[in-house]
């Protein structure tokens, strides 16, 4: 997630500092569900809309989603939830590889699907890494809602978007949230991220504009 800087100071719900990371985390309210922060960066879309409303619209970007789904970065869980109440949805495998998130969403009443919902397999480890364990045209469907470029840039590299290529099933479809912001040097960061996933293969690029992100398809 390429998120944005917090100016305001809504209502804190669950804060706290990490020795080993250096950052501090903490869960803030909105009208809807809690968004996670991290050292003053917000993880979740709340400009203009709120987590609910920019997770339901990340996931109708996937179309009509069905099978097997990758949702490579956990966050809270709202993702890997909302996917859940899909009928046609069998499976989703999400990733989370920060204990320190985890701990704030099993204390977030909106994530708690994620650790009881039988459709959701959830577990703490790197996706850059968990995603070589897959085999070839596993997923129907894959969402990517990375952490800031800063944070980690692997998940924004065409090796990671290679490994989306070869585990996506042909004809599937997925969507990579970058925001509408850019990036250093003036570069466009959803620009970037289109072309390194037409290099790493996929096909049939669409640029969105409310959830700043972009649809590929295989």
């Amino acid at each position: 997630m390429n998120k944005e800087k917090n100016n305001k100071s809504p209502k804190r719900l669950i804060g706290f500092f990490s020795e080993q990371t250096q950052k501090y985390y903490k869960l803030v309210e909105t009208q809807t569900w809690p968004y996670l922060e991290i050292s003053g960066i917000r993880m979740h879309c709340i400009k203009d809309t709120d987590p609910e409303k920019s997770t339901k619209q990340m996931v109708a970007y996937l179309g009509k989603p069905f099978g097997k789904i990758l949702d490579t970065c956990t966050g809270l869980g709202y993702v890997s939830t909302h996917l859940s109440k899909i009928p046609a949805v069998q499976k989703i495998h999400s990733f989370e590889v920060d204990e320190n998130v985890i701990a704030l969403a099993k204390q977030n009443q909106h994530s708690q699907e994620l650790f009881s919902n039988s459709k959701i397999e959830f577990k703490q480890g790197n996706i850059f890494e968990e995603i070589q364990t897959f085999p070839d045209n596993f997923f129907d469907f894959i969402i990517h809602d990375p952490p800031s470029i800063k944070i980690a840039s692997e998940l924004f590299s065409e090796k990671f978007y290679f490994q989306m290529f070869r585990v996506l099933k042909s004809k599937g479809q997925g969507f990579h949230y970058t925001g509408n912001t850019g990036i250093v040097r003036g570069k466009n960061l959803k620009k970037t991220v289109l072309t390194k996933l037409k290099n790493a293969g996929f096909r049939n690029l669409e640029l969105t504009e409310d959830i700043g992100g972009v649809i590929f398809k295989k």
